[in-house]
């Protein structure tokens, strides 16, 4: 996969399952930004009610908005209309092509519809190489954490054309709070459940993770479930689809956000 020379893709996502407070933007300096909220209760065992609320404009696309910030040891902002977040880190950054992902903590407030929410809940900030989109049939990236401070990153690359998963691009971390190494993932194994749309609606990942000194490898399990619709972020270059995510795995839950990306075709 080759890089252009705009500037690096910034990826942030974040949600609280006690309020049910979500976002996600996709962008460079100048991003899309979407903002929801599932309502209190979305912790439950049964699929929470549908969103309260998108991020108005045509469609429920998402509204403009400016990310400040690459650096893994600063805060970032993400203003907009609809969102004034801070971004703090809150764990060590994992190595991803070039870039890197990171728990941070998000704090600040979204509007949805016409209420206002306070956020502050953890989340996923990340920084890629601006990738050429032209040559991409898909992007599928993964977030997802669980407190106080652990989570994943995962980042599916599928070439345009490409008519399954067995050679698409796949990269993942588990990552950590402060103080503590992410650890990265030597096999990466992902398998999501659509609807007859076309979004996601579950996910199980397998992160197979270096073999131990005494030769055994193991893995660490996910399993997600979309609790809410989603919405989609409104950008130039590509059709981003947002979801928010109730993960599983050893007995605990988190929350998290499935981003479908479909790079746009030049007439």
């Amino acid at each position: 996969m080759s890089t252009t020379s705009t500037p690096a893709l910034r990826v942030i996502t974040f949600g609280e399952l006690t309020t049910g407070a979500w976002g996600a933007a996709w962008g460079a300096t100048e991003a899309s930004v979407v903002v929801g909220s599932l309502g209190p209760g979305a912790a439950a065992d049964v699929p929470a009610p549908g969103l309260a609320g998108v991020a108005p404009g045509p469609a429920g696309l998402g509204t403009p908005a400016t990310i400040e910030g690459t650096a893994h040891d600063g805060d970032w902002t993400l203003a907009g209309e609809r969102a004034d977040l801070t971004l703090s880190a809150a764990g060590e950054p994992a190595a991803a092509a070039n870039g890197f992902d990171q728990l941070c903590r998000v704090r600040g407030w979204i509007v949805v519809g016409d209420a206002r929410h306070p956020v502050d809940s953890l989340g996923r900030r990340g920084v890629c190489p601006a990738l050429d989109l032209h040559e991409l049939g898909s992007i599928r990236d993964l977030s997802g954490w669980f407190e106080p401070g652990e989570g994943l990153a995962l980042r599916s690359l599928r070439s345009r054309g490409a008519r399954g998963h067995d050679r698409d691009v796949v990269t993942a971390a588990l990552l950590a709070p402060a103080g503590v190494s992410a650890t990265a993932v030597a096999e990466p194994r992902m398998s999501t459940t659509y609807a007859a749309d076309g979004r996601p609606t579950r996910v199980s990942l397998e992160l197979w993770l270096e073999e131990e000194e005494d030769g055994e490898q193991y893995a660490r399990r996910f399993a997600g479930e979309a609790i809410g619709p989603g919405a989609e972020l409104s950008c130039e270059q590509a059709g981003v689809h947002a979801r928010p995510l109730r993960w599983h795995s050893r007995g605990r839950q988190g929350a998290g956000v499935y981003l479908l990306v479909a790079p746009r075709r030049l007439r």
